[in-house]
């Protein structure tokens, strides 16, 4: 079975267990070419998904907004990035700091207010990106504390969301020496010698 025919399955499952209600062979074929741009087990996930969680008749945006394509959550978003600590290095993505200018200064005014209107101005704009077909864009934004940079940057690297260039171009000599073979692998080699 080839991907697409897995989807177009999956799909078809799908809506009849959302509601039941068809749909033209036009708006399956357009769902299906919108879907090619994501991977395809990321979409049969999410298929899966809607199949648990939409009570209602199925959308193309009910599908899109459950396809985990490597975006924070909305809490997790706001974890990065809705606090007013300098000293704090943060990694984190342009829509979640879109999300946080919209906001304001509701950041020091109300924090409760300001999680709220985040969450729904970060929901919105993943919604309207993953639509277009635009892909998150990881950055890192470095704090005053020198000493707290090392470890979510290179957090961010292991996670794919930093390359190791940008890494060593944020750090410099502050980058973490990758390990050799280890103390471990090198005793290891010493033992074979002597037992030679």
């Amino acid at each position: 079975m080839t991907n697409d025919e897995m989807v177009l399955e999956s799909l078809a499952v799908t809506i009849e267990l959302c509601g039941g209600s068809s749909w033209s062979k036009a708006a399956v074929a357009a769902v299906c070419v919108q879907l090619r741009a994501y991977p395809v087990t990321a979409v049969l996930a999410a298929l899966h998904r809607c199949q648990l969680e939409v009570s209602g008749r199925l959308s193309l945006a009910s599908i899109i907004d459950r396809i985990d394509d490597g975006r924070p959550t909305a809490d997790e978003a706001w974890a990065q990035v809705g606090t007013n600590d300098e000293s704090r290095t943060i990694v984190s993505t342009d829509e979640a700091m879109a999300s946080t200018r919209e906001i304001g200064s509701l950041l020091t005014d109300d924090p409760v207010a300001a999680r709220m209107a985040f969450k729904d101005a970060y929901k919105r704009i993943v919604t309207e990106n993953k639509a277009r077909g635009i892909s998150a864009s990881w950055f890192a934004s470095l704090g005053h504390d020198p000493g707290g940079r090392a470890a979510p940057i290179m957090q961010a690297v292991e996670r794919g969301r930093l390359s190791d260039e940008v890494a060593r171009n944020l750090l410099g000599h502050h980058y973490p020496a990758k390990a050799l073979p280890g103390a471990q692998a090198v005793d290891q080699l010493g033992q074979k010698r002597v037992r030679a």
